[in-house]
């Protein structure tokens, strides 16, 4: 079945993925040589940030497909046998560690402009750097509100599993969650506007 052929590779990479995030975590936390010791700062950032996104991608195992007016996500993953709600967290958690990953890119980017006319900035010059990015898009992924605009905005709806039935009939969606992002919902623009 080439449904399932596509989550195993899926579920491949992002074990492999998650293995070599962890794995960077781990050398990190033993100790890095001195030369990149205030670089491993944002080393340890990024691959923290991937294990969030990673877990939170293997939670939900989404597919995205466009019914207009509507963006279909189809949550297939292990988070389904928890809750519908808890999988909107999970997608919530996976798009904010995409915006953190951006967020540290750019402190990157930053960090290696500076270096080639500056000293190096310390490692808790790098933290006080980050932290202050950082904390509006987690307060975002972990408030209340966010918690409120995802359950109404992806609102169950068990007519959606007819129609996606129609667009992927080769598999099988029982017990798979579906839910829509509706492009015409006047709450959607901030957060998109944040996001950006």
């Amino acid at each position: 079945n080439r449904t399932m052929i596509i989550f195993t590779i899926r579920l491949a990479l992002l074990g492999f993925g998650f293995v070599m995030s962890m794995l960077l975590l781990m050398v990190i936390l033993r100790g890095t040589p001195q030369t990149i010791k205030t670089y491993s700062v944002l080393l340890f950032w990024c691959a923290f940030n991937d294990v969030v996104s990673i877990s939170a991608d293997i939670l939900t195992m989404e597919r995205l497909t466009m019914l207009l007016p509507s963006f279909v996500f189809i949550a297939a993953g292990p988070c389904t046998l928890i809750s519908h709600d808890f999988c909107n967290y999970c997608n919530s958690f996976f798009c904010g560690s995409i915006v953190q990953s951006t967020i540290i890119q750019c402190i990157s980017f930053w960090y290696r402009l500076r270096i080639l006319s500056k000293p190096s900035p310390s490692a808790f010059m790098l933290n006080m750097i980050f932290l202050p990015c950082t904390i509006p898009n987690v307060a975002h992924m972990a408030s209340y509100r966010s918690a409120i605009f995802f359950k109404h905005v992806k609102a169950y709806d068990p007519a959606l599993l007819e129609t996606v039935e129609k667009v992927y009939p080769q598999t099988n969606w029982t017990g798979a969650f579906e839910y829509p992002t509706y492009s015409n919902q006047p709450k959607l623009l901030p957060t998109a506007t944040f996001l950006l």
